[in-house]
Formats: structure tokens, C-alpha cells, sequence
């Protein structure tokens, strides 16, 4: 597992693996803290780096999930909420000039 954790490239990892390797590593710190044994500097280090790689990637995923979600809302929009939404990106563009 050390190994592992210290040999990880994010970029060859699925999210799973990803979210299987911080659990784990989890694991490893709770166990350090349990036997008041400091945690090694690379170890935090790879756990800061993991966790981040983790939340760009979900980010990423929600990202793409609300804007498959809006494309598709906005298919299914009656005229009338066709039009009011155009109307309210007019009334925003014509404010936008008057204030330049």
C-alpha cells in the first residue's frame, strides 16, 4: 500500500482507483495518529495531492453533468420560456450598453 501511495500517477487512474487509494491511505494516517507515530512528510504529501486530484475530477464530473442537464431542459422549453429567456439576455445586453 505504501508503495502504492507513493508511486501514484493520477493521470493513469481511474476515479475509483483514485477514491480506493484515499481510502486506504485514510486508513494508514488514522493508524499513525492511533500508535502516535508521526506521519511521514512525502505520505501527507501524496494524500494532499490524491484528495485534490479526487475533488478536480468530481468537479469536472458535475460540471458535465449540469450542462447535459441545462442542454436538456432547455430542448424540452415551451416557446414561451424560449422567448422570456431571450427577452431577459436582451434586457441584459442593452443595460450592459447603456452602463459603458
Amino acid at each position: 500500500m505504501l508503495a502504492e501511495l507513493k508511486n501514484f500517477t493520477a493521470s493513469r487512474m481511474d476515479l475509483e482507483e483514485l477514491v480506493e487509494l484515499s481510502a486506504k491511505s485514510r486508513t494508514l494516517e488514522g493508524e499513525f495518529g492511533t500508535l502516535g507515530v508521526d506521519l511521514p512528510e512525502w505520505i501527507s504529501i501524496q494524500i494532499k495531492s490524491l484528495r485534490r486530484e479526487i475533488k478536480s475530477r468530481n468537479a469536472e464530473s458535475l460540471a458535465n453533468k449540469l450542462a447535459t442537464l441545462k442542454s436538456r431542459r432547455a430542448a424540452i422549453a415551451t416557446p414561451d420560456e424560449k422567448r422570456a429567456r431571450l427577452d431577459t439576455e436582451i434586457a441584459e445586453l442593452e443595460a450592459k450598453q447603456v452602463g459603458d
